[in-house]
């Protein structure tokens, strides 16, 4: 796979006044950092854990320490208090798009992969997708066999939830 530069930590700048930490706070919000790892998480269908064990190079991020949470909840903008409230790090959205991208592939038959430039709206997995359909993998694996996209998403083998939707919405 693709090998990055340094996580890029985005460090706030150093204050003790809650009112510039929470405006510097809602500015980098308005800039792009307002995706959460919970986000991530839905969308890969992973742990907040495996985000914090595989998602650790390349990606601009900033952490929401219990002092910027205090001058968040004091002077925070309330659009983005489902960043503040229980979040503790926040990612740079386009900045994990990129990333995302870049460590994505559709497998082809013959197991080679090959680029892709954009990703369906919501993933799924095949136990995800058995255990919704209340089929067995087996099952799900002769179904979606040379008719399903199969996409490797940071090495997770995942599909389209509405491909496998319309494939097995008659089983």
């Amino acid at each position: 796979m693709i090998r990055n530069e340094r996580p890029e930590f985005v460090k706030a700048p150093s204050s003790s006044n809650l009112e510039d930490i929470a405006r510097d706070y809602n500015e980098a919000f308005k800039n792009g950092f307002d995706l959460s790892t919970e986000e991530i998480a839905t969308y890969l269908g992973v742990t907040d854990r495996w985000i914090a064990r595989h998602l650790h190079e390349g990606i601009k991020y900033r952490y929401i320490n219990s002092l910027a949470r205090r001058a968040l909840a004091k002077y925070g903008d309330k659009n983005f208090k489902h960043l503040y409230t229980y979040k503790k790090k926040i990612f740079h959205r386009k900045a994990w798009q990129t990333h995302l991208l870049q460590h994505s592939f559709i497998e082809a038959d013959d197991g080679s992969l090959l680029p892709i430039e954009k990703l369906p709206k919501e993933l799924i997995s095949c136990t995800e997708a058995a255990a919704k359909y209340n089929i067995t993998r087996p099952t799900f694996y002769k179904y979606t066999k040379g008719k399903a996209t199969k996409y490797v998403v940071y090495e997770l083998k995942r599909y389209s939830s509405r491909e496998i939707e319309l494939l097995l919405l008659d089983l």
